[in-house]
């Protein structure tokens, strides 16, 4: 038989007997599912940069429904959000004050941590020694520029 007739025998014949291979193949996925899961994992660590560039194309192609999709279930799902919120601050406060600080100074634990050093670990107006942990960092609040680190008493007569 040559190719041409093995072709269009094969097509009239998967055509007949649809559901019966589609039951065959998903009763083989079944069986070796563990098998296809260690594949595609093991693509996917190969993959890493490929994946990011699908997504990141995917997302630019449907910017606008997956804002709109984030948006439907922020509204949808609110309490629950902020709840979750809630709990994890609970679980790390440390975690939420080191990000505000990251976002708003742009100063990380470890610069935090250098500064503190450069002051000996004193106030930067009282030259009294504090923790790391209950210090206030004084800034130029137009810019947001750190000045220094305070502490508790000076950065609230500061305020005053």
């Amino acid at each position: 038989m040559d190719k041409e007739k093995q072709r269009k025998y094969n097509k009239k014949w998967y055509s007949q007997n649809k559901d019966k291979e589609g039951a065959r193949h998903k009763k083989y996925y079944e069986e070796n599912r563990d098998y296809f899961k260690q594949k595609q994992k093991e693509w996917r660590d190969n993959n890493k940069e490929h994946l990011k560039e699908l997504k990141r194309n995917s997302y630019q192609r449907n910017r606008e429904k997956a804002i709109d999709t984030v948006k439907k279930y922020r509204a949808k799902n609110l309490d629950r959000i902020k709840q979750k919120s809630r709990d994890n601050y609970k679980k790390n406060p440390s975690l939420y004050k080191e990000r505000r600080i990251k976002y708003k100074y742009g100063m990380t634990y470890e610069d935090k941590e250098k500064f503190y050093q450069s002051q000996e670990g004193k106030c930067a107006i009282c030259l009294k020694p504090f923790s790391i942990h209950e210090l206030h960092i004084d800034h130029n609040h137009t810019t947001n520029e750190v000045r220094g680190l305070l502490c508790p008493h000076c950065n609230t007569s500061l305020g005053l």
